[in-house]
C-alpha cells in the first residue's frame, strides 16, 4: 500500500527539522538559514558599554571613514580608534547596540549575519540576561558589539538592515 503523498511529506519535514543546518551545504544551509552566511570579525564588545543612550536596539552599518562619527559618541575611545582602523575600502562595520539596561550581565552578541538577495542583511543577536537569583550589578549599561566584514558590490550603505533578536541566560565570555 502507498502513503499519501502529505504523509511522506510530513516525514520528510521532521527528519529535516532534526538536522543540523551547520552541516548541511552552503547552498541548503543559506535555505535553512533564510540568507547567505556573511563571515564577520570582532571588532569589540562591551557590557558596561559607552554612551547609548535609548532603551531600544540599534544597527549601524558604516561603509565610509565619514560615517564612523555615527557611533563616535556611544563608545569609547580604544573602540572607536579600531573601528577608525578599518580600511573602508575593503571592509564595512556593523556596530549592535541593546540599548541601556538596568544593571550587568546583559551583554550582547552576534551570532550570524545572513545576507538576503533582495538587499537586506539580517544580524542575528543574543541578548543575554542574568540567570535567575544570579547576582548582577544595578547599574545602568549600554551594550555593544562591533564587527566587520568584508565589502563586496552587494554590501553597500544602501543595504537594508534587519535585527533578529535572540535572547539566552549570561554566559561570561571567555577569550583564549
Amino acid at each position: 500500500m502507498r502513503a499519501p503523498p502529505v504523509l511522506l511529506i510530513l516525514l520528510c519535514l521532521l527528519l529535516f527539522a532534526g538536522c543540523n543546518p551547520a552541516e548541511f551545504p552552503s547552498h541548503l544551509r543559506s535555505f535553512w538559514e533564510g540568507g547567505e552566511r556573511i563571515p564577520f570579525e570582532t571588532i569589540a564588545q562591551e557590557e558596561w558599554g559607552g554612551g547609548y543612550p535609548n532603551t531600544e536596539p540599534r544597527l549601524v552599518l558604516l561603509t565610509t571613514d565619514e560615517s564612523v562619527n555615527e557611533i563616535a559618541d556611544f563608545v569609547p575611545t580604544e573602540d572607536l580608534q579600531e573601528v577608525q582602523q578599518v580600511d573602508f575600502s575593503t571592509y564595512a562595520v556593523i556596530a549592535v547596540f541593546r540599548g541601556v539596561q538596568p544593571g550587568s550581565k546583559q551583554d550582547v552578541v552576534v551570532d550570524r549575519i545572513l545576507l538576503q538577495e533582495e538587499g537586506k542583511m539580517t544580524v542575528v543577536a543574543l541578548f543575554r540576561r542574568p540567570r535567575d537569583g544570579e547576582t548582577a550589578a544595578t547599574a545602568h549599561t549600554s551594550p555593544y558589539y562591533l564587527v566587520k566584514i568584508a565589502k563586496d558590490d552587494r554590501i553597500s550603505a544602501q543595504v537594508e538592515l534587519e535585527l533578529e533578536v535572540k535572547t539566552g541566560l549570561y554566559e561570561p565570555t571567555v577569550t583564549p
